[in-house]
């Protein structure tokens, strides 16, 4: 199987890792040869995607192509590209213009009865802390919390296309799902673990959850999947507060870290099932039982701090290693290129306690090494 991959950023490395895993060729096409993903695949041409030609002779290599972006443009022109070629782009674009949207996303949640953050007025009704975050962006990109609804007026003022709703706190977990367009499977639950700019900094799979949230989880997410009816995969993030879900936002674009925890901890490939998924409906099953974490880290003055992801977008071209001091795997920063070390962490046990124990032990050995 030849794949090619556009986007080399963090969900480009997501899905070149999982393709590779896979035993396939990976091309991978970005205008950024400092992207991070660049040292990891087999081809990597340096295009911009808007060279009608030079795409077209790339394509031709290619028995399926996902995109690994988010710009709508981008993305219409792969697809187009796919129809004028006849090749598979694997890419929902219906769902990610609805996903896209948190406006479009909390009308969905809504007809579908879906929970969700009570809204700003009702914040401002009851003096409730809010949360304001761009309209049209994933993760944590803009987002602010402030600690009174009243605080956030003149904000909400200056920046129409935010949206505002209530901060809650409590756990997040996340959940993938792949479809055909008809049929559709629920993966694996994970738990997100946010840093102090609200990105995304480590996740553990599967998440360690009753029964009641487990069952609420794949209930409301299944309701999702039958309206969307993805063609690829989508995710989707919730939050637990006071014994309750509510859903925060998704993305109908291939993830980045959950797919690897997965992985490790499952076997299950995102990347592989959707495209396989994609020519023939089947059940995916879990092929391991073991509990993964993946967690990201940077040194500061000598000490080696969990960060969001977003720091793994700045490293430029990483470095794939396997038992790095007590880790199964790891993506690490090129000390010939950035200055200072900054990496993706990834281990596995038979027991979640055993997964903490293991990344704990990791991070003090790569510390005591980098002293």
């Amino acid at each position: 199987m030849n794949v090619l991959v556009v986007g080399g950023k963090l969900q480009g490395t997501e899905v070149v890792y999982l393709a590779k895993k896979a035993g396939w060729t990976v091309y991978l096409v970005d205008k950024n040869p400092m992207a991070p993903a660049v040292n990891l695949c087999d081809h990597f041409y340096e295009v911009n995607l808007f060279n009608e030609k030079v795409m077209a002779i790339i394509y031709k290599k290619a028995d399926v192509v996902i995109p690994a972006l988010e710009d709508e443009t981008c993305l219409a022109a792969l697809v187009n590209y796919g129809s004028l070629l006849n090749k598979k782009v694997i890419f929902d674009i219906e769902a990610f213009l609805i996903s896209s949207s948190k406006s479009l996303s909390n009308e969905l949640f809504k007809e579908n009865d879906i929970p969700i953050p009570g809204d700003y007025e009702t914040c401002l009704t009851y003096d409730l802390p809010v949360v304001v975050k761009p309209n049209n962006s994933s993760g944590s990109h803009g987002v602010r919390v402030f600690k009174r609804a009243v605080e956030a007026k003149k904000f909400i003022k200056n920046h129409p296309k935010y949206i505002c709703q209530e901060y809650l706190e409590g756990p997040s977990y996340s959940l993938e799902v792949i479809g055909d367009g008809k049929n559709f499977e629920l993966l694996i639950i994970t738990q997100i673990i946010i840093d102090e700019q609200y990105d995304c900094q480590r996740v553990a799979a599967p998440a360690v959850i009753s029964e009641d949230i487990e069952e609420e989880f794949y209930t409301l997410t299944e309701k999702i999947a039958q309206v969307l009816q993805i063609n690829g995969i989508f995710d989707i993030e919730v939050i637990e507060n006071k014994g309750k879900l509510y859903a925060l936002e998704i993305d109908a674009r291939m993830p980045s870290q959950t797919p690897i925890a997965v992985y490790h901890a499952t076997g299950i490939n995102m990347v592989k099932e959707m495209v396989e998924y994609m020519e023939k409906p089947k059940k995916i099953h879990q092929r391991k039982g073991q509990h993964s974490i993946l967690q990201h880290v940077e040194l500061k003055e000598g000490t080696l701090t969990g960060i969001g992801e977003k720091v793994m977008g700045k490293a430029g071209p990483l470095i794939h290693k396997t038992k790095y001091f007590g880790a199964d795997e790891a993506f690490i920063s090129d000390r010939n290129i950035y200055d200072g070390y900054i990496a993706e962490l990834i281990v596995t046990s038979d027991s979640p306690e055993g997964a903490e124990e293991k990344i704990a032990e990791t991070i003090e050995l790569i510390e005591k090494n980098l002293k």
